[in-house]
């Protein structure tokens, strides 16, 4: 695969260490042209730079060989934001929102479902946006893409750039020199933002909707847990996706019976702050900083 032009997970020479993070974290670090159109295998092919679909094995290989591939595209929601996000908040406290404020404005009907999410978080760095974005899935969308600002979008291709030559230095590219090759990519895509040449992708003046969702960031004032609605009277509605409360619907006795780190919607930034959790464990207790929350 790595002679036919590919970057795998693991050399046929096992000349570097394998991949230590989930495929679709890895494409949303080596993409670096919020135009590209992207299908992986995984559900959760959802990045936060283009716009990706999920598809099955057949349609993926034939797009590898091909560069073409054939599917329906379903209509968009757009998703816009409103007021400010508390700091004591984390984005996927917004996340959790997002899905509770939808439901409640279209009376419980999952608008995002089989559609695609079009959402404009502009400030927000590819990282924090891609927490956004892979949540999609689990709403069943289609697809996702975020609509950035000129400044955030070159932020988060300079970051991208330095994941890839960290590939780069350990290895990991080929006789075609792929991984260089989006380097180049993201040098020429950084040029057209700032010399106004090709300003950050945004959507026709007279783009039609399915539905428009405007969240309230000031109606987010405490931590949101997810519980999966598995007592719905609805049987219909079982799994389809979670019910989200405020942290004191629980009155504090919500009990945490296994804690977990890693799923598809956690990105580096989340990593960093469960190392920093652990890093002041002592006497089989946690303490937390005011820097972190749980």
């Amino acid at each position: 695969m790595n002679d036919f032009g590919l970057i795998t997970a693991r050399d046929p020479k096992a000349s570097y260490h394998s991949m230590t993070d989930v495929i679709h974290k890895v494409l949303n670090d080596i993409t670096v042209d919020e135009w590209a159109i992207i299908i992986g295998g995984d559900s959760h092919t959802r990045m936060s730079k283009g716009v990706a679909f999920g598809a099955d094995s057949g349609t993926v290989a034939l797009a590898l060989a091909t560069g073409e591939a054939s599917m329906p595209i379903p209509e968009s929601v757009k998703v816009t934001f409103k007021g400010e996000m508390k700091e004591h908040m984390d984005f996927r406290d917004v996340v959790h929102a997002t899905q509770a404020q939808m439901l409640q404005k279209f009376g419980g009907e999952n608008v995002f479902q089989g559609r695609i999410i079009e959402v404009h978080i502009g400030t927000l760095p590819a990282d924090q946006a891609f927490t956004f974005t892979d949540w999609t899935a689990e709403m069943k969308a289609k697809a996702s893409i975020c609509i950035s600002e000129d400044d955030t979008l070159i932020q988060s291709l300079e970051i991208a750039k330095g994941r890839i030559q960290i590939m780069i230095d350990k290895g990991m590219d080929n006789a075609r020199q792929v991984l260089q090759g989006l380097i180049n990519r993201a040098d020429k895509r950084i040029a057209e933002i700032k010399s106004g040449e090709k300003p950050a992708l945004t959507p026709d003046e007279n783009a039609k909707y399915y539905a428009e969702v405007v969240i309230d960031l000031d109606a987010i004032v405490e931590p949101m847990i997810a519980d999966p609605d598995v007592n719905n009277e609805d049987v219909s509605k079982r799994y389809t996706h979670d019910t989200i409360r405020e942290l004191s619907y629980y009155g504090g006795g919500k009990k945490v019976d296994l804690g977990f780190v890693g799923s598809c919607m956690v990105h580096k930034g989340d990593l960093k702050i469960v190392s920093q959790m652990l890093k002041t464990w002592k006497n089989n207790r946690v303490k937390w900083s005011s820097a972190h929350r749980s």
